[in-house]
This record gives C-alpha cells, structure tokens and sequence, in this order.
C-alpha cells in the first residue's frame, strides 16, 4: 500500500486510519526524532521494579526498526538496538516514509501482514473506504492480536475498541459526541460477524497453483524455521513455469472428470455375474417369502444412497407423511436422485501429474489430485505410492542393457533385436504357490524381438528378459536408476511386470535418467529464497551444482530405449498419446495393474518428462475393465505434452555419439 492511497479528511487533516495508529501507538510521532523519552523513563522504572521486561514504550520508528531488522525477543541488549536503528532510521526517511512502512508491515492478527491485507480480511473493503470505528479495530490488534481478534474474543475486541475511542477523545482527535456515535455504529459489526475463529488470510490468498506451492511450503520447512516462513516477508523462486501448470491442470482435471464419471456407472463383475445366474430366481423367492427387492446391476454411488436412505431416512419421511398429508415424499425423493444425480454422489478417481526438465531437474509442474481442498490435499505426485505395472519395463531392460554393457557375456546380451520367448510361463514359489505370470491379452506370439515384446506390452518378456540377466545382477542397476535409497527393492521376478510401488515423481526422475543420457538427476522445485531486504538466504541452485552428476546409463542404452518408447507411441499399447496432435518426437510407455486399479503413462520429449498416474485411493478399487494405462493416461499425457509445450520449439532426441546404427 502507497500512502498516498490514504486521502487527507475533509477537514484536511492526516487520514482516520493514520490518526487511529498514531493516537493508539505513538501520538508524538511527527515531532519526536525517533524516541519518545518520556515514555522510556516510564517504561524503564516500571521493568527495574518488576526485574524483567514488563512495559515497552516503542515508537512506531522503533517498531519499524524491530519488524525490519530485530527479534522479538524481550531483553535490555534488544531495546538498546532498536533505539539505536530507530535514530539512524530518522535520519534516513522521512516521517510518511516510516508510516508507510509501519502500515505495510505491521502483523494484525489472522495471517495478515499490514493494513490493507487487514481491511480485506477482517471487513472486505479498501484501506481508504474503513470507517472509524473499522480504523480503531485495526489499530487495537498491535498487541496481542490474537486475544483481541474478533473472531476469537468479540467481547474482549469491543472493550479494546472503546478504549481505542477514550484515546481518541484525550488526543483531541474526536470529541465525545462523535465518538460515542462511531462506537455505536460500529458495534454493530459485532452483532453481524459470523465467522470462524480459525479463519486466516492465507484461505483468503489467490493461490492460482495450490499444489505446487503446498508442496514448496512444505519442502522449505526442512531448511527454513516455519517463523520465518510464515512471516519473514521472504521471497521464494520456484522452478514453477506457468504454462506447463495450466495445462498440467486443465488435462489432468478433465480426464478425472470424465473417469470419475465413467467408472461410476460400471458394476462390479461379481455382481453383474450373481445378477445374471440367480437374478431370476431371487425375484421369485422374494415374492414368496416376503423378501425386500434388491437391484443388483446398480453403480456405486446409488446403492451408497440407497443404503442411507433404507437405513436412515425412510422412517422419518413416513412420519413427514402423515404430518403433512402427503404420501409421496418417499417416491419423490427417489425420482429426484435418478433423475439429477450429481457428482457429489460419485466417488472419485484420483490421479497425479508431474513434470520436469531432464537436463536441469526443474520441475515445472504438480498436480496432485482432482482438485485441492480442505478435505483433498494430498500431494500425489509425491505421497500416492501404487505399483506402475508395464511402465516399469522400460527400467528393467535399461538395467538389463547396462549390465551387458559393462559385462559384455554373450549369453547375457540384450539389445532391442534380441529375441526372447513369448509363452506362458510358471514358477513354483518358496511356500509352494504357484505363480503364473500372463500377458494382458492372453495371447502369445512365440519368439518375439524386445522392441517389439515392448510395443506390446508382453508380461512374459519382461520376467524372461529379468530371469535372463540375472535378479541379482540387475539390482545396482535398478537401484542406480530409480534413487531410492530408504526402500529395498525385492528381488524377486515380478519387479519385471511393475510390482515395486513408486510414487510418479520417483517414476518421472527414473525416466529422467534415460532423457538426460543417462546422466544422474537432482530435481529442484526451488531456485532461491530472498529475505525482505533482497539477500539471499538459501540458494538450492549451487547446492545442486555442487552435486556429481554420475553416468548411470550409457548414452547408447538411453537411444536405444528412447527408439524402442518412441514406438510404443507410434504403433504400441500408446498410442493414445498422440490422440491431441501431439507432433514433436515422444517415447514412453503405457502402465496398468491388475484388475484396472491403477493407469500410467511414463514419458518424455528432448524438452520434458511427465509421468500421469490415475485410479482410486482406495487402492483395491477398479476403475472398470478395460481401463488401461493407453486408454486412460495416455491421451491425459499426450494433451498435456502437446499444449505445455506448444510455444517451445520442438528438438529431436540428440544423446551423442552413440556408436548404434
């Protein structure tokens, strides 16, 4: 806020706002220099008798002085200090500068710093549109805000306000009449306020990015004492670019609108299969027996309503009947939720979008579910751990590559070319279960090259390809790939099909390493922060610099993995993601887990990676048969793809010299 904004009265003299801080904390400030000696003396007596700091006698020059460059902390040295910065800052400013300064950043309770985040919190008006009676509220909250808030204390904030007004009478800033005629207009806003004493400013703020910056705020807490975090007045630059954002929004929300909406209206199969053998026959016994009817084939979200409505509602509605005369209440009800069912009934798919930048490990965008709320504000991207299924594959064959690579036996040789045995497979596990492991489709196509097994998703490959290097051979290497150092990774066969959950930040820098050249990856969300004076505090940028970027993959392991997800695109299980015109040169892979429970897509451009993760929280819920990680993530990841990246020029993938032809 500019104080100029603060108009002179029309009497000419300094604004009701100016004059009620003034009058309240410093009525000598425009012709002291600094220090009010009077109230030192005061003050002073007062703390030697009781032994301690008991009364301050702080000038509005020396609360600029704290706010700006103290503590709070309550000592002799601190009062020493800060009359010393309130002399120097006389000299420096003038006295409208100082008041400005003071307005701007003085707290008020509620997460609110300054005056004009105080107006619009506490009475939705403009500085220069507050009233006496508003100015006077504002000016009582210096101290102790919490204990006279409004919200928390209403009559401990109107006594504070009255003795706001005898100030004003004894300063000759109003006289008694109007006074008592400004407090009693006033004390009407008590008798309005209906608000919550938890309100804050911070649920008042615009946050265009919730997640993200939740994410941020709570990654800071690690560096940064909350205090300061909260109040500091700092500056955060985050690595946030705002068109990967919204588009990261706009196509994750869509796809979880129309999801939610699509797998709501699916039955279950165990239900649909008791439906269609004993439907018939059920109808009949209910008939005879005095049964109560029960609609099998019905979604999720009307036998939940049904169930509260049998259990809870109907007795009660009866009674409503025979008050009322009225016999159809009941029918009524029901033809009202067939007819306008809404989404709050639904129960919804959630799901995560995160990218980042594969040279830099910036990450520019975060989402973490379908829409950030008080009741919804887990983080996804981060915090939602599900196993990515086929969207794991591509991890294994890198490692697989890589061994070979650094190993160069002939009998452990994987290339793209390879051929591997495409066929059903069984193994017999330690407690005697029996493990047979299949492919999607149920079909088989015999020997089939890794490229192609890749394509198309082949299960059977991928655990022959782990059985092939070798478990144990390949664990440095996934271990290397996927940076996870506080979860073992079990080395058993079905880590090939994606069995090891990862959240789809863990997933996305995994596939990182492979768009990098296989160089290792540091993602950042934050570059820098900034106190209030503009120094920088903490600098995230060289601390990742100072890191060693080790070579994880070779860069010919990253181009021929890049070629062989460059088809999945083209003509494999991801198709899909080429669906909103995605042009530039992509590679990734699609992931599904069992029973539909969960939907991925995994992958990258020469410019970004992004890693899209769909299903319920509930992790034992389907989303509905048929709900692949193609038909589901994919078309999400290519939208996102083709519009976060649509004012970047496009770049072929370039990982050196290779030595591959």
């Amino acid at each position: 806020m500019n104080i100029k904004e603060l108009p002179p009265e029309a009497d000419g003299k300094p604004n009701k706002l100016i004059r009620s801080f003034v009058s309240t904390e410093d009525n000598n400030f425009y012709s002291h220099w600094g220090l009010d000696l009077r109230g030192i003396l005061r003050a002073f007596m007062v703390n030697i008798l009781a032994g301690r700091i008991k009364e301050g006698a702080s000038t509005i020059t020396q609360q600029v002085a704290r706010l700006r460059f103290l503590n709070t902390e309550r000592s002799f040295l601190r009062k020493a200090r800060e009359a010393w910065l309130a002399l120097l800052l006389e000299v420096v400013f003038d006295k409208d500068t100082l008041m400005e300064i003071y307005l701007n950043e003085i707290p008020l309770g509620h997460g609110t710093i300054g005056v004009g985040a105080a107006a619009r919190f506490y009475f939705r008006k403009d500085v220069k549109d507050l009233t006496w009676g508003e100015s006077a509220l504002l000016a009582s909250l210096t101290t102790r805000p919490t204990e006279f808030s409004p919200l928390v204390n209403p009559n401990s904030s109107s006594a504070k306000v009255r003795v706001v007004f005898k100030k004003f009478v004894e300063n000759g800033i109003l006289d008694v009449k109007t006074a008592e005629k400004e407090y009693e207009s006033f004390s009407e806003y008590y008798i309005t306020l209906n608000r919550s004493p938890n309100d804050s400013a911070f649920g008042d703020r615009l946050n265009r990015f919730p997640y993200f910056t939740e994410y941020v705020r709570k990654n800071l807490t690690r560096y940064i004492p909350k205090s300061t975090l909260y109040s500091g007045g700092l500056k955060i630059y985050s690595t946030l670019n705002i068109q990967h954002q919204t588009q990261a929004e706009k196509a994750l929300y869509a796809g979880l609108k129309a999801q939610t909406a699509l797998s709501n209206q699916r039955t279950f199969t165990k239900i649909d299969a008791f439906d269609d053998a004993y439907g018939e026959i059920y109808d009949l016994l209910s008939m005879l027996n005095d049964i109560p009817d029960f609609k099998f084939k019905i979604s999720r979200s009307a036998r939940t309503f049904n169930r509260a409505w049998q259990e809870d509602l109907r007795d009660e509605l009866s009674a409503l009947n025979l008050l009322s005369g009225t016999e159809s209440l009941g029918e009524t009800i029901d033809w009202n939720y067939k007819s306008q069912q809404t989404e709050d009934f639904l129960l919804p798919v959630e799901g995560a979008l995160i990218s980042m930048r594969p040279d830099t490990g910036y990450i520019t965008a975060v989402v973490g579910g379908s829409g950030f709320r008080s009741d919804n504000q887990q983080i996804r991207a981060f915090q939602a751990y599900r196993q990515p299924g086929s969207a794991f594959k591509p991890i294994i064959y890198a490692a697989a590559m890589e061994y070979f690579n650094e190993h160069p036996d002939p009998k452990k040789n994987v290339t793209a070319a390879s051929l591997f045995s495409d066929s059903p497979l069984q193994y017999v596990l330690e407690d005697g279960d029996e493990w047979n492991p299949s492919n999607y489709t149920g079909e088989y196509s015999g020997f089939i090259k890794l490229r192609e097994a890749l394509e198309l998703s082949r299960n059977s490959v991928a655990v022959r390809v782990l059985e092939h290097t070798g478990i144990s051979n390949l664990m440095p290497y996934l271990e290397k790939i996927l940076q996870i150092e506080n979860r073992p990774i079990p080395k058993n066969y079905s880590i090939s099909l994606g069995t090891f959950e990862v959240s789809p930040y863990e997933l996305a820098r995994a596939y990182a390493v492979i768009a990098s050249g296989g160089k290792q990856v540091f993602p950042l969300s934050v570059l820098y922060v900034e106190d209030g004076s503009g120094k920088v505090i903490k600098d995230f940028r060289e601390e990742a610099n100072k890191q060693e970027k080790k070579q994880i993959l070779s860069p010919a392991v990253c181009f021929i993995l890049t070629s062989m997800m460059e088809d999945v695109i083209k003509k494999g299980t991801g198709t899909g993601a080429a669906s909103y015109g995605l042009s530039r040169p992509a590679a990734g892979k699609t992931g599904t887990t069992n029973n539909f429970r969960d939907a991925w897509f995994a992958g990258y451009s020469s410019e970004l990676v992004s890693v899209v993760w769909l299903g319920y929280d509930t992790g034992t819920l389907s989303m509905g048969k048929g709900m692949s990680g193609g038909v589901v993530a994919a078309p999400i990841w290519g939208r996102f793809m083709s519009n976060a990246l649509s004012r970047e020029k496009s770049k072929p993938f370039h990982f050196g010299e290779t030595g591959v032809v």
